[in-house]
């Protein structure tokens, strides 16, 4: 299936603190809890910018993986500022 290309998923803060009281079993009641959330979160931010990861230099992209073929080069830009773990063992069905 062809796709164009372009996102138009986009939440705000009070939408990702309520999702993830949400996934907790939880409910978003009180100011306390708004305020303590958005602190929370603005945390996790901090730490990614600190790490070098802003959610605006963040792009998507995909390798089709081929049976038989035991490492793929990946663009150094791409990993120079985040961590990954390589997969041991893969399995490829048909």
């Amino acid at each position: 299936m062809a796709t164009s290309g372009t996102t138009t998923f986009n939440l705000d803060m009070s939408e990702i603190m309520e999702e993830a009281y949400d996934l907790c079993g939880l409910e978003l009641r009180s100011g306390y809890s708004y305020r303590s959330a958005k602190r929370a979160l603005n945390l996790v931010f901090l730490e990614w910018q600190n790490k070098g990861l802003n959610l605006w230099t963040i792009e998507q992209d995909s390798t089709v993986l081929t049976a038989g073929t035991s490492s793929y080069t990946v663009d150094a830009s791409a990993s120079s500022s985040i961590s990954y773990k390589a997969i041991s063992s893969l399995s490829l069905s048909s």
